[in-house]
């Protein structure tokens, strides 16, 4: 108990780690959701030079410019033994350059001679890193010569930086930048092991971390004092993050600085380590961006890619990466890996949103380090849009093509409207956006005459669908180009609007291609009376082709205009001048595939039986290219009257999972899912949580298993608080913005064993839409629709797309009521599995015929 005491008293003088741990976030899974993007191609730079001497100077003249140096740290370009711990003393205005240990190369005292001009007033610090070992006597009093300028009263005198050996160095180093507020590094620095205190070089310099060096297995005497002078410091922050994993620093250095000897809070120690040196390197990069107090300044706008076989570019750029707010991320020869394409994804997912927001990618060496292809995948990886685009139906001779996109466009006003795409093509800066034959063309160029909002091809997923129209016929091998919008750029139509999102670029060439639509469903059905007028109808005819069609819609009268549509009645010919187009629906589905057409019978109905035929002009029925119906005709055979229910098909089920997350709570520790986890909203149903008090437990653990649906927190209830719980969890990657699926929130108080129930205000919701088609047209009733199966009772039905009041003998389409050939259903769950979707009774889901369907429409919520 008094050591308890003794331990809790060092916790609360210390306080907690500030900003250390995120205890929530956006959390993003697996594949990259729809948005995840970057605004625009990344812009490269490469710094480099014919060596290692050469190139560190490049990175130090893109780190500062002549006039704003206020010193410079010099470290050895031959061994790594005492450089690994400079970072933290490189700052925005001072810059690391490598010697040799017997020599100044000539790049290196270039820049001096270039830059020393700046030390002559104030201050200047120039340190000199290491003993004599590496940079040798002689060479320190050629740096003193150099460093100086003639005239100076007062000239700059360069500071040697040393210890009994490379840990004793490190020590000296933190000596130098060590304050109250910092948090102290803990890396190997042992010969062949300086990749972790590389990567985590930016983060050192922009806090100015000390960097403290192990063999891995303990701490040296020097490192212990520094450690024990830290911790005296009044207000000490009493942080300490640890650089690798198990076997770059032993799990025993953990266990002596939470031990009495030290007495570390188990929240204010963190481990950062992976798999191997790439995957440490990245784990830091998602540290910087997302829990460290400098969360916003390492935003992911600028990415460096440096070598993970040679340690100097790294070395050189830790003070210039803090001072541009860029991840260096170790690469292996090849340039790239999966840690660094993920670096670049992800960190575009961070930029998503941020208008005008360029991502710059750096290369740190020359190509014999750092090779091309390096580019190459951070581009691929960068620059995912929220929308691919194709373009097709690019024919010799055609005067039209056909732009679609993956996605339905959103209808925000922030953001890019569908109808108004046309207009932001053409004017603005997001004007000029296609290129026939590689000159930029808008909807007023003379080549490229319109650009025809065609409405959402129905699927999953929904398609937005335009139609480019020529002034002038194609000629074969024409190239016509879309260049895509980004997110940022600003376009107006009377009104400034900004794009929210990213479309992808799509090209095509002109082929010969003048394959026609082929007609795949052809019925007719004897028609009704509309209950509010005496109008005969003759039949209605439904049409669907096996790509999107366009027909004349002129309507034609009673008074004997002929019809577009040139109908005719093969067995009723004394009725064929009677017989007129009442109406051509807008087709039953956006893509214009399938079309519903009622045809006018003054004579009456009773004219029509089932062995009479509806004659259509087939090549009135072209295809976006142009290619008409190759038939002259399309014959109907009216048939019997429909007693038939329509028969409906789940065809896609995509589930929203940010619309409520689970909160587990007992006592004072609330563990959440985090909106786009692996948990997140209905997939979280069933979790459970424990916590089970073990007395004199040094460090609490954390167990998830997503199988038996349980977490379960192991602590010494009356010692560890929250914080400890997400210092254990942050370390698992368990709660982290982009890693983990979990967010903590809590107080400062101990843990408590009081159970609040998962509640239906704390469950999880996905909000869920069930896309379904029909085998003919129909109408959807907007009665009451059930939700039912294992979801019966943890859900509803929300919206039901294009639903409408129902009247029997409604002219479905002609007088108010939408005629479709599908529809899509909302429903909001708190559980995964089995559901059904009951109609209305009474009415239900009904076809042209005035026949309805009241069958549960079974589908599947995973």
């Amino acid at each position: 108990m008094t050591i308890q005491r003794k331990r809790v008293a060092k916790r609360l003088a210390s306080g907690l780690l500030a900003g250390a741990l995120a205890l929530g976030g956006l959390a993003i899974s697996g594949g990259s959701p729809a948005g995840a993007i970057t605004p625009t191609s990344p812009s490269t730079n490469r710094l480099a030079g014919d060596d290692r001497y050469e190139t560190a100077t490049e990175i130090a003249r893109d780190h500062v410019t002549a006039g704003s140096s206020t010193g410079l740290v010099i470290v050895s370009g031959e061994s790594t033994a005492d450089s690994l711990a400079a970072a933290s003393l490189s700052t925005a205005t001072r810059p690391i350059v490598l010697v040799r240990k017997d020599s100044i190369p000539e790049s290196t005292a270039d820049f001096i001679s270039d830059y020393k001009a700046d030390w002559v007033s104030g201050s200047p610090k120039i340190y000199v890193v290491g003993g004599e070992a590496a940079i040798s006597a002689e060479t320190y009093s050629a740096i003193a010569a150099l460093v100086k300028t003639a005239g100076d009263t007062t000239p700059a005198t360069p500071t040697r930086v040393s210890g009994a050996d490379r840990y004793a160095t490190s020590e000296a180093v933190a000596d130098l930048t060590m304050n109250a507020s910092d948090t102290l590094v803990i890396a190997n620095g042992a010969d062949g092991k300086w990749a972790d205190a590389l990567a985590v070089g930016p983060l050192a310099s922009k806090g100015t971390w000390p960097i403290l060096l192990t063999n891995g297995q303990g701490l040296s005497d020097d490192v212990k004092g520094q450690i024990d002078d830290y911790i005296a410091l009044p207000g000490s922050a009493l942080s300490v993050l640890i650089v690798g994993g198990p076997l770059a620093v032993s799990p025993a250095i953990e266990s002596y600085l939470v031990s009495d000897a030290v007495g570390l809070a188990p929240q204010n120690l963190r481990r950062i380590g992976g798999a191997d040196r790439y995957h440490t390197s990245f784990l830091l990069n998602v540290y910087m961006a997302t829990e460290t107090a400098y969360y916003g300044s390492f935003n992911s706008d600028n990415i460096a890619l440096a070598s993970g076989v040679s340690p100097w570019d790294a070395l050189a750029a830790s003070g210039w990466a803090a001072k541009k707010n860029a991840h260096i991320q170790l690469v292996p020869s090849t340039g790239s890996n999966t840690f660094s394409t993920t670096l670049f994804a992800t960190s575009a997912a961070l930029n998503d949103g941020v208008s005008a927001q360029t991502q710059t990618v750096y290369l740190l060496g020359g190509k014999t380090v750092m090779p091309a292809a390096a580019l190459t995948a951070a581009s691929a990886a960068s620059t995912a849009s929220a929308y691919t685009a194709t373009l097709s139906g690019c024919n010799e001779g055609g005067t039209t093509a056909t732009l679609t996109l993956s996605g339905q466009l959103p209808a925000t006003t922030s953001g890019v409207l569908a109808t108004r795409f046309a207009a932001a093509v053409g004017v603005g800066e997001a004007g000029d956006r296609f290129e026939v034959n590689g000159v930029d063309q808008d909807a007023t160029d003379s080549t490229l005459i319109s650009l025809l909002d065609l409405g959402v091809l129905t699927g999953v997923p929904a398609r937005q669908i335009y139609q480019l129209t020529f002034g002038a016929a194609l000629a074969e091998d024409d190239v016509i180009e879309f260049e895509g919008l980004f997110e940022g750029v600003t376009y107006t139509d009377g009104t400034s609007h900004v794009m929210s999102t990213t479309i992808g670029a799509a090209s095509c060439t002109v082929e010969d291609d003048v394959t026609e639509p082929a007609l795949t469903l052809v019925r007719a059905y004897p028609g009704a009376i509309d209950a509010s007028s005496t109008t005969s109808s003759g039949p209605r005819v439904e049409l669907r082709f096996n790509e999107p069609v366009k027909v004349n819609t002129t309507q034609s009268t009673a008074t004997g205009t002929t019809s577009t549509l040139a109908i005719g009645d093969v067995d009723n010919t004394t009725n064929s001048d009677s017989n007129t187009v009442a109406a051509l629906a807008t087709s039953l589905n956006s893509s214009g595939s399938a079309w519903l057409i009622q045809i006018e019978d003054t004579d009456g109905m009773a004219d029509w039986d089932a062995s009479d035929v509806v004659t259509l002009a087939g090549a009135k029925f072209k295809d976006l290219a142009g290619n008409a119906y190759a038939e002259s005709t399309i014959d109907a055979t009216v048939g019997s009257t429909d007693t038939s229910a329509p028969a409906l098909t789940v065809t896609a089920v995509e589930c929203d999972n940010t619309t409520r997350q689970t909160t587990l709570t007992r006592g004072n520790l609330s563990i959440s899912t985090v909106s786009g986890g692996a948990y997140s909203g209905a997939k979280a149903a069933g979790f459970k949580m424990a916590v089970n008090n073990q007395r004199g437990l040094e460090i609490p653990t954390v167990v998830i298993d997503g199988t038996a649906r349980t977490i379960t927190v192991t602590a010494d209830v009356g010692y560890h608080t929250p914080a400890d719980i997400a210092r254990v969890m942050a370390q698992n990657w368990q709660t982290n913005a982009l890693l983990g699926d979990w967010a903590i929130t809590g107080n400062a108080n101990a843990l408590t064993a009081t159970v609040t129930p998962v509640s239906a205000a704390t469950a999880g919701l996905s909000t869920c839409t069930i896309d379904v088609s029909s085998n003919e047209a129909i109408i959807v009733d907007n009665g009451t629709y059930t939700l039912g199966g294992s979801l019966g009772g943890y859900g509803s039905v929300t919206a039901v797309a294009g639903s409408e009041a129902y009247t029997a003998g409604d002219e479905f389409g002609y007088s108010g009521a939408t005629t479709r050939i599908g529809t899509t259903f909302t429903i909001r769950t708190a559980v995964l599995g089995s559901g059904t979707l009951v109609p209305p009774s009474s009415a239900g889901i009904v076809n042209t015929t005035d026949v309805y369907t009241s069958t549960p429409i079974e589908f599947t919520v995973s």
